[in-house]
């Protein structure tokens, strides 16, 4: 539980610490910068508990195809994003995937969604409309005078 919780403070801490740090950076610096501080936190745990046998090519692979695309390339667009509409917008991007969740489940999966499913998605998207500080705006007639 507190590996949970301090991930998830760790999450919020980000927010706060990209926000005030990249002012002058390029998002590819910042995109390097994290990629390496992850590294240099992780070699650690990564040395005292090291695999008993090498993991397959395939596997090796399939890692790199996750570190380039799904890691890189998604903090380059993270950090692009923060330099163009700032932190707070940004940060609403992670409260939207798991309403991509449930789409690829209809999607792939086949399944149903319910009504549960439809509430949570709605209080997501209010959410998100209200962090970025969307109004809505309701078309009005005009009375013929």
């Amino acid at each position: 539980m507190s590996a949970l919780l301090g991930a998830a403070a760790l999450y919020a801490l980000d927010w706060v610490y990209e926000a005030r740090r990249i002012t002058g950076a390029s998002p590819v610096e910042s995109t390097i910068e994290q990629q390496l501080g992850a590294f240099v936190l992780l070699l650690p745990f990564a040395l005292a508990a090291p695999p008993r046998a090498w993991p397959p090519v395939s596997a090796v692979v399939a890692l790199l195809i996750l570190a380039v695309f799904s890691s890189a390339l998604a903090y380059l667009l993270f950090f692009r994003l923060i330099s163009s509409v700032g932190a707070t917008k940004t940060g609403t991007v992670s409260y939207l995937i798991p309403l991509f969740g449930i789409i690829w489940e209809v999607v792939v999966l086949q399944e149903r969604v319910g009504l549960e499913m439809l509430t949570g998605m709605l209080v997501v998207l209010c959410g998100v409309l209200l962090a970025m500080g969307t109004r809505l705006s309701y078309p009005t007639r005009r009375l013929a005078t």
